[in-house]
């Protein structure tokens, strides 16, 4: 999923521009232990920012960091309590955050407080409107419990009421089959689950840009591309 050619860096480069992020101010909020972080670093040039309010998740950051030979900051704060430095950003980022929260809104007028006049807004969730998300309902209930489903028109309208401009909605990475360990089922579906999700993350590895066009009822993740309205 990773490197300059991986799934990441082809995403950032079909829905945003690398030109775009070149130098860029980014940050990503609840950013612990971010690869993301470290390819827009490596790939683009980004001078890049994570917040987390684990302390164990900021140090292994600021590990991460160090040992992939990247600068960049890992603070540790609550990110609603959090003034940015005092400087906006050029691009605000989360991956697998907004899932975890029964109103959107609150993170989207974050975001949008954070990043500078026409600066980029970029998220991602699992798409729980995946065929494949009953498989994850069904074998880890208590994980799958914690994640909600925002609707396009819901992610829209928050948008829109945080000051942002919603500009691209996409899908992308492996057929949805597992998110989770399995919480039940017996070995053969432990075998076949576990088995199909190692397959196609084994093709994505090996050919990522295959799962760069991405299908709404199958793929895994679901993407959004907004920016600040000036």
């Amino acid at each position: 999923d990773f490197g300059r050619h991986g799934l990441f860096m082809r995403l950032m480069a079909r829905h945003v521009g690398l030109e775009a992020l070149r130098g860029a101010r980014v940050v990503e909020l609840g950013g612990a232990s971010s690869r993301f972080l470290v390819d827009l670093a490596r790939h683009a040039g980004a001078r890049i920012t994570a917040v987390d309010y684990s302390r164990v998740g900021i140090a292994q950051t600021e590990r991460l960091f160090r040992e992939e030979g990247v600068d960049g900051d890992a603070v540790f704060a609550d990110m609603f309590a959090w003034d940015g430095g005092g400087e906006p950003f050029d691009a605000v980022m989360h991956f697998g955050l907004l899932e975890h929260f029964d109103d959107p809104r609150e993170v989207l007028a974050l975001s949008a407080r954070l990043a500078r006049p026409g600066g980029h807004v970029v998220f991602t969730m699992p798409n729980l409107a995946a065929l494949g998300a009953s498989l994850w309902a069904r074998y880890a209930p208590e994980n799958f419990s914690h994640h909600v489903l925002h609707r396009d028109e819901a992610v829209r309208a928050a948008c829109e009421a945080a000051g942002l401009r919603l500009e691209r909605v996409f899908h992308a990475g492996p057929p949805l089959v597992r998110m989770a360990p399995l919480e039940r089922g017996g070995l053969v579906p432990r075998l076949a689950v576990n088995g199909a999700h190692a397959l196609l993350c084994a093709v994505g590895t090996a050919a990522p840009g295959l799962y760069a066009r991405g299908h709404a009822r199958l793929s895994g993740t679901r993407g959004f591309v907004a920016r600040r309205v000036a």
